[in-house]
């Protein structure tokens, strides 16, 4: 089976070669990487140059994580798409093993991720704590949407899939590829969760806002991300004929930062009403409970 290893790059040429090298080192036989270049400016074209037609290149203007991948998507070839961010690196064998557990019906393929720090030393522990499996449909309904998947290098999605979801839209704030692919694809299919770490992702200066705690100021633009999230959830869904009743106040996410911004008791209802989330591992509800009293997000 032919994978397609798909990289989206916008100003990470200090770490694209290393996530390159990655997806050409593959134990998997077929293999082949594309690299979609967002409009960079710090010499991430010449990294790419360098490896001639190892790799299928794309040089486009600057469109956003959606709009890369959304070109790379219409130039690969694979049965699997496996997307990994250009500051990510893959394990050899990953592709190998997404291959083997897809088995020709699942909606996606996911792994767990090991976060390092930019000397390369682990930081926490690998995430998501529970590679989630199976029919989880109705358990994503009445989470109102809600199930957790790794980030875009832990992710990799059968080509009939992305054929009914595809393109993302392009529109601001800017949607994440990861999200807009994964939220669906527990309606389409069975997931597999696979729980060996296959993937490391770097932690640095340009993307440290993924761990940090969010201040008062970023609160409203993530509660804004989140909610159009959602909504776009909804529109796919009903385009692709899955007409699923999803209420966003069941949304955990969603809940958490509309109490934390500052709304009414009923959001603290909502947040609360999150422990019981059918999607939610045990170690997440002790994290969730935590924030809720911390307000630290």
């Amino acid at each position: 089976m032919l994978a397609t290893v798909l990289i989206a790059n916008y100003n990470h040429g200090s770490f694209l070669a290393d996530a390159i090298d990655s997806a050409l080192g593959q134990t998997h036989p077929e293999v082949e990487v594309v690299v979609v270049d967002d409009g960079s400016t710090d010499g991430s074209r010449d990294v790419i140059a360098s490896y001639g037609r190892e790799v299928v290149a794309l040089l486009q203007e600057n469109r956003g994580q959606a709009g890369a991948v959304n070109a790379g998507f219409e130039v690969s070839r694979g049965e699997i798409v496996c997307l990994l961010d250009a500051d990510d690196l893959f394990h050899e064998d990953k592709v190998a093993r997404v291959v083997q557990a897809y088995r020709g019906h699942a909606s996606v393929v996911h792994h767990r991720m090991q976060a390092l720090s930019p000397d390369g030393s682990p930081i926490g522990r690998p995430a998501p704590r529970t590679a989630i499996s199976g029919e989880i449909g109705d358990r994503v309904r009445r989470a109102g949407g809600w199930w957790p998947h790794p980030l875009t290098s832990g992710l990799s999605f059968p080509r009939w899939y992305l054929a009914q979801v595809m393109p993302i839209p392009v529109v601001s704030p800017r949607l994440f590829a990861d999200t807009y692919l994964a939220a669906p694809a527990p309606f389409f299919g069975p997931v597999i969760g696979l729980p060996a770490v296959l993937a490391h992702n770097r932690v640095h200066a340009s993307n440290i806002w993924t761990t940090a705690v969010i201040g008062p100021d970023q609160l409203g633009q993530r509660l804004d991300r989140l909610e159009l999230e959602h909504a776009v959830l909804l529109e796919t869904l009903d385009r692709c004929g899955k007409h699923v009743e999803l209420r966003s106040a069941r949304h955990l996410q969603l809940a958490q930062y509309r109490w934390a911004a500052g709304a009414d008791g009923s959001a603290l209802a909502a947040a609360l009403a999150g422990l019981r989330c059918p999607t939610l591992p045990w170690p997440m509800k002790w994290r969730h409970l935590a924030r809720l009293a911390l307000r630290r997000w």
